[in-house]
């Protein structure tokens, strides 16, 4: 021990690394934290900025053995310092990896650590992860961390977190839970993470039950905001500068009715509800979204009722939107993508049914960026060069040359070349340049 103790002391800062390395392979546990601890305190004292470099480098290598012995180290060493290294900007941020740490592996001390070392916003957030990792094991205490939490921001990431894990272990539990929650919002952050779960497990129950929670809550903020209207001696109408146009105006739906802001927090729920129910029954899921209570859900369902269909039958998906949502290249560029992920070569061969050129290039565009992220750069070079010359657009080339740069930059490079637009074509060419860089720094 004592000859640990000396090569601790007389190391350089630049050898910590490899002698912390070496420590770990002490056979015997207790000398073994005894020497980390040493070795630790040593690098908090002198060279804090490169134990969070060693840290941080673990935690990209996920090498979670060598975290466990650290973290546990760290933890007695963080006791041995002085109050003014304490409180250094350093030593906080090795603090903070620490309770990120500990947050999955042993929520209780990072718990400790979090309210005896961590202020305001980054004591909350830190809250945030730890009432995660208590929620694997133990609800109660986890509820009980978010009781604490007083930013709305805060408190409703930490609701969302733990009704996500609830609802994998017990799903009615959780709705209960979360449908009893008294703040609009904290509610719908709930509820968007449980049936975000809820959609894995029977999404036909899960579209049942969000529909009518969404037109619950959508019902209660309309009922509330009249009585509010109603308390001034307002209204909607007298509120407006000219009571006469506006009432024609809502009766043409130029202007969109009132709804809930709370319910766009359940969107991403909506989606993948909407995904899953198309991959079922499409016609299904497409009336399920069409009655859906806001504008912004109904664009929500259908997107995710279109990713959904896509992979099951992306013609008929095609079909769909060419009649009921011509106009919406969000949507197509949804399909193609969704299209491209299962079978790209058909994906892009069908764009040449798209009769409005700028669709068209959106679709291709869409279905090159995938393919390539499949994988296979060289077919989207070999189908780049094979179609008609006014579908190469600037846009589609872009997308081409972005995509192949990395496998293949002389490629991208060459693609970029032919680009006519000077601002396309520069972003085009530094994707190029910069992997090419990377792969041959002399032709560079």
């Amino acid at each position: 021990m004592e000859e640990w103790l000396e090569l601790t002391e007389n190391s350089e800062t630049s050898g910590l690394r490899s002698l912390i390395e070496e420590a770990m392979r002490i056979s015997d546990s207790s000398m073994r934290n005894q020497v980390l601890v040493s070795i630790t305190e040593r690098w908090l004292r002198d060279d804090v900025a490169g134990f969070n470099k060693y840290w941080f480098a673990l935690e990209v290598a996920g090498d979670n053995d060598k975290l466990a012995m650290v973290a546990l180290a760290l933890q007695s060493a963080l006791g041995n310092l002085t109050p003014e290294l304490a409180a250094s900007d350093e030593i906080y941020v090795a603090v903070q990896r620490l309770i990120s740490y500990l947050s999955s592996t042993d929520p209780e001390s990072a718990l400790a650590w979090a309210k005896k070392l961590l202020l305001d916003d980054a004591q909350e957030n830190a809250l945030v992860s730890i009432a995660r990792g208590m929620a694997k094991t133990d609800i109660a205490a986890a509820l009980s961390i978010i009781d604490g939490i007083k930013s709305p921001l805060r408190r409703g990431q930490a609701l969302a977190a733990v009704g996500g894990i609830w609802a994998a272990q017990d799903l009615k539990a959780a709705t209960e839970w979360a449908k009893g929650l008294r703040s609009h919002s904290d509610r719908a952050l709930a509820m968007n993470s449980i049936y975000l779960t809820a959609a894995q497990q029977n999404p036909g129950a899960a579209a049942s039950e969000l529909s009518s929670l969404a037109k619950e809550m959508n019902e209660q903020y309309l009922r509330e905001r009249d009585a509010d209207l109603a308390a001034r001696g307002i209204n909607a109408e007298s509120e407006a500068n000219d009571p006469e146009s506006y009432n024609e105006m809502v009766e043409a739906g130029t202007i969109p009715a009132p709804y809930s802001p709370d319910v766009e927090l359940m969107g991403e729920a909506v989606k993948v509800v909407g995904k899953k129910l198309a991959e079922a029954d499409s016609g299904k899921a497409v009336t399920w979204s069409n009655d859906l209570p806001t504008d912004y859900l109904k664009s929500k369902g259908i997107s995710g009722v279109i990713d959904g269909w896509a992979k099951t039958n992306p013609e008929a998906a095609f079909d769909y939107l060419s009649k009921n949502h011509p106009t919406d290249t969000e949507l197509l560029s949804k399909l193609y993508a969704s299209w491209a992920a299962s079978d790209s070569k058909a994906a892009a061969d069908s764009t040449a049914n798209i009769a409005d050129p700028y669709s068209r290039g959106i679709a291709l565009e869409s279905v090159i960026k995938t393919w390539a992220a499949k994988g296979n750069p060289a077919e989207v070079s070999a189908y780049l060069e094979s179609i008609p010359s006014a579908d190469q657009t600037d846009a589609v080339k872009l997308a081409a040359a972005t995509a192949v740069s990395e496998a293949d930059p002389y490629k991208a490079w060459e693609i970029a070349k032919s680009i006519s637009g000077e601002k396309v074509q520069a972003r085009a060419l530094n994707a190029a340049f910069s992997n090419l860089v990377i792969k041959d720094p002399a032709q560079a």
